[in-house]
């Protein structure tokens, strides 16, 4: 029997109540890293390697005290929390005791490799889908949000209905901060706080082109009237970047 196997399963097995009651208090089961420990395939693997390494231990332990001359027990079933529960009849060695007693041994270290594989395969497989899956994700997000790539143009300063001139750096890092802890590291956080500065953005863009097009009518009704055009006065934040302007900077 591998040690590092059983001692493996065996520290899985005490964690799978906790990583259960943390999953339905979040209701992530299958979008972590280790959300393979909640399929119940794998629970019942990890189970079943468990009973069947204890098996294994005692099997062997009553085959070593027959071929002493000593008397065996056999197994009566498992207790609430899992453990062996032996039988209360001793029996004495014999060579046909013997040969029963070897067939045990060797079925529960038949039965252990197999669930221990059994189990590796979920988690290989799991881990392998969760990386590519993320993977494609921080991929598209780089080709979609363009301040992914150009650290500068997070840098950059743009004034935001509501939330005043800030850059695109702060602005992510605000709703990042609303973000409850318990999803920071989610994959998603990531792309919902991409999706909202995006929002942001257009929402400076909309209002933008909103007013714009309250200026040409203004312009419209004042030349109809042959009044003179209204016109600005002031300098622009050279620092404030123009939504309408520069667009095609933030999406390529």
């Amino acid at each position: 029997m591998s040690n590092n196997a059983y001692e493996h399963f065996s520290k899985k097995l005490k964690e799978l109540k906790t990583k259960k009651d943390a999953a339905e208090e979040t209701q992530d089961l299958m979008s972590h890293p280790e959300a393979y420990t909640l399929n119940p395939e794998y629970q019942g693997l990890v189970t079943d390697y468990d009973k069947a390494s204890q098996e294994q231990a005692h099997w062997k332990r009553q085959l070593v005290a027959i071929r002493n001359g000593d008397s065996w027990r056999s197994i009566e079933g498992y207790d609430k929390n899992g453990k062996l529960v032996l039988g209360k009849e001793e029996y004495k060695p014999t060579g046909e005791s013997e040969i029963d007693v070897q067939s045990a041994l060797t079925e529960a270290q038949t039965l252990s490799k197999s669930y221990s594989k059994r189990a590796h395969d979920i988690q290989k497989n799991h881990t392998k889908d969760y990386k590519e899956s993320t993977d494609m994700l921080e991929e598209e997000q780089r080709k979609q949000f363009k301040w992914l790539q150009d650290k500068e143009m997070g840098k950059k300063v743009i004034d935001i209905p509501n939330l005043g001139k800030t850059s695109i750096n702060k602005l992510r890092k605000t709703f990042g901060e609303a973000i409850p802890k318990v999803f920071t590291n989610h994959p998603m956080s990531e792309l919902a706080t991409n999706l909202w500065v995006m929002n942001q953005i257009l929402a400076k863009q909309q209002q933008e082109l909103t007013q714009k097009i309250k200026k040409q009518n203004t312009n419209k009704k004042d030349m109809l009237r042959g009044e003179p055009k209204a016109t600005t006065s002031g300098v622009e934040d050279d620092d404030i970047i123009s939504i309408g302007d520069d667009m095609a900077d933030y999406f390529s």
